[in-house]
């Protein structure tokens, strides 16, 4: 892996392509059959470009984020608001408090849970619902530390709230966040973006529409509206803001399985 120091230049659409077509150049241009990048506005410019100079290179968005931008609007619908303010508060509490982490570590050996909590970075993908994960899971631990502050933990209604709604972004974040790590695989390809992307919002669908999980009606059609946008964006040419590819439509058709 090469990086190139480019602090102080202005990382525009023309300054990627150029970065770009002279590795290609370097290497050899029919050693390059696709070019992958987010989709922010120079990376997804730059990407245009350089097909355009090299017409058998195939452009690709990163599905990887893209499927990570659904699961962080997904945590930004008001009706998690409040849970994911509590997941925050908690990780941020026992990250910080010195005191806070040694009675974790405690609490966690004597419920026999080995993993603790995850914060929620801004680097990597689907941190949101490995977090929230991880406050579901430290729970019991968690409980025994507040006990050791002579606090009563009781059962009470924002108690349950908090553990159902959490539960609720839970499952509609980790379908993404399973299909993420499948395609950080050496052996992924186009057609598993395909199949997993569809996977992914069937899941989510049947989710939201399962009456066992009580999602309120506005927020049914939140999340509906949204998965819609988004697929349109992967799929229809015609879509505003598309970054659809063929080739993904393509591998899955010619896939004999």
């Amino acid at each position: 892996v090469e990086a190139k120091e480019a602090t102080g230049d202005s990382h525009t659409a023309e300054w990627i392509k150029a970065l770009v077509i002279a590795i290609i150049l370097q290497i050899s241009i029919e050693k390059f059959c696709g070019i992958v990048s987010d989709s922010t506005g120079n990376t997804r410019l730059a990407r245009q470009l350089i097909i355009c100079k090299f017409p058998t290179i195939i452009a690709l968005p990163d599905v990887r984020h893209f499927l990570s931008l659904i699961c962080k609007e997904l945590a930004k619908l008001d009706y998690f608001e409040k849970t994911v303010k509590i997941v925050r508060g908690t990780i941020a509490f026992f990250h910080k408090s010195h005191l806070g982490i040694k009675q974790l570590a405690d609490a966690l050996k004597s419920t026999r849970e080995t993993r603790g909590l995850e914060a929620i970075g801004k680097t990597c993908f689907c941190t949101i619902v490995h977090a929230c994960a991880s406050v579901q899971r430290c729970a019991p631990a968690i409980q025994k530390v507040v006990e050791l502050g002579d606090v009563k933990f009781e059962l009470s209604r924002q108690t349950q709230d908090f553990a159902f709604k959490n539960s609720q972004l839970l499952a509609l974040g980790l379908p993404i966040a399973k299909a993420v790590h499948c395609l950080e695989s050496n052996d992924a390809n186009a057609n598993n973006v395909y199949l997993l992307v569809h996977a992914v919002m069937l899941e989510i669908e049947e989710v939201v529409r399962n009456p066992n999980n009580d999602f309120p009606p506005e927020t049914q059609e939140e999340v509906l509206g949204l998965l819609n946008r988004h697929y349109a964006q992967l799929f229809d040419p015609a879509s505003p803001g598309n970054i659809a590819s063929k080739a993904f439509i393509a591998a899955a058709f010619l896939n004999p399985s």
